[in-house]
């Protein structure tokens, strides 16, 4: 996938042509999903950028004021996990909390976009899970580096939907359901700042680069708001989806302790 991006619209359309070719030849070797365990789609970004607060309704449900710009954050690559992957629970966290996200992927390199440009150097999107351990942030001076960053907490799948069939990013259902019980439910139309404006405002500060993750923030109803709040518990299973693009489903397991 990383091969693909990299080598933009060009390989990615000779690509397709060979898919196409093979199916009308009768060529084409396909495998069950059944017999197989699907990996994340990208697993070793330059970066990974985050995005706090960035839903109306997620801020109304905090009761914090709509910020001024972006409020932008790193992910390690390490932290990255499959759609189907356990989710392992850290030893040093008891409140873990879901964020559904839809996930920008780069697909040239930027530097100062126009937002009006911004959708160029987008390859495509896939649904991401921020998981967040909500009491290291409170125990860290609401720094949020050490809750964002355990193993397995940016969950990403299960496939890559290039943005030709998903040409305007901004009214997509998500929603999150921990043991079949809804717990979110918006739509990207409620991002503060789409993903235009997300994509022109990193790129005053990064290169952009092919293959670069922005998970673009989560709306309401996450765990922590909840009275009384709710944290993920072992044997959780916790399934994220956004409309045309599929869903991600973990389960939440221990974290064995380190001798």
């Amino acid at each position: 996938m990383q091969k693909i991006i990299e080598g933009g619209q060009e390989l990615l359309d000779e690509t397709t042509v060979k898919i196409r070719l093979a199916e009308l030849n009768g060529t084409l070797e396909t495998v069950s999903l059944s017999n197989v365990q699907l990996v994340a789609p990208i697993t070793k970004p330059n970066k990974i950028l985050g995005i706090g607060l960035n839903y109306k309704d997620g801020a109304d449900e905090m009761g914090k004021p709509y910020p001024e710009a972006p409020i932008v954050f790193i992910k390690l690559p390490s932290t990255i996990s499959g759609p189907t992957d356990p989710l392992p629970l850290p030893n040093e966290s008891k409140e873990v909390d879901w964020e559904v996200e839809l996930v920008v992927i780069i697909g040239k390199k930027g530097r100062y976009i126009k937002k009006e440009d911004a959708l160029d150097y987008v390859f495509g999107y896939t649904v991401g899970v921020d998981y967040t351990a909500r009491d290291l942030i409170q125990k860290n001076s609401g720094l949020w580096t050490l809750a964002k960053n355990f193993p397995g907490f940016c969950s990403l799948g299960p496939a890559v939907v290039t943005k030709d069939e998903i040409p305007l990013p901004l009214a997509l259902k998500l929603s999150t359901e921990v043991n079949g019980k809804l717990k979110q439910s918006s739509n990207t139309s409620n991002m503060i700042f789409d993903i235009r404006d997300l994509i022109s405002y990193l790129s005053i500060y990064y290169d952009l680069l092919p293959g670069d993750l922005i998970l673009s923030g989560t709306p309401a109803g996450v765990g922590v708001t909840r009275s009384p709040p709710e944290f993920i518990k072992r044997g959780d299973i916790i399934k994220c989806e956004i409309q045309k693009i599929g869903s991600i489903v973990n389960t939440a397991i221990m974290t064995m302790p380190q001798s």
